[in-house]
């Protein structure tokens, strides 16, 4: 086990957390101004566009090419429905609730793949 987290690790997972609930406190107060699926078009054409500025004099075609895609399109299709979902319960939830349901997804996860892929419940699963 490594005794030092290096400072640059700290900050980043910090600033993540902050990045995050700055986007909940900004969607919770949008949603009242603004319909759901509007909300979740705008935030995602926003990611879209800081990729393709980011990552695509790089990646070019790379960041689109796939080899199931299928199984993309169904990813895509659960990502939206959970995006609308979540910024729906914004809307409605208080900021602390909605996010600490959606920060239960890791466990609702073990839970799915355990009752629906017949995955083992391993100790680390489990813990």
């Amino acid at each position: 086990m490594r005794d030092h987290v290096p400072t640059s690790a700290i900050l980043l997972v910090a600033g993540s957390v902050f990045c995050f609930t700055m986007l909940g406190a900004i969607t919770r107060f949008t949603t009242q101004l603004y319909s759901v699926p509007l909300l979740v078009w705008a935030r995602y054409l926003v990611q879209t566009l800081a990729m393709l500025i980011w990552l695509g004099p790089t990646m070019r075609l790379g960041m689109i090419r796939t080899t199931r895609p299928p199984l993309q399109i169904v990813r895509a299709v659960v990502v939206l429905a959970s995006s609308l979902l979540f910024v729906t319960a914004l809307r409605s939830l208080p900021l602390a609730e909605a996010t600490a349901l959606n920060y239960c997804t890791p466990v609702i996860v073990v839970v799915m793949a355990r009752l629906f892929l017949k995955e083992p419940m391993t100790p680390a699963r489990i813990a």
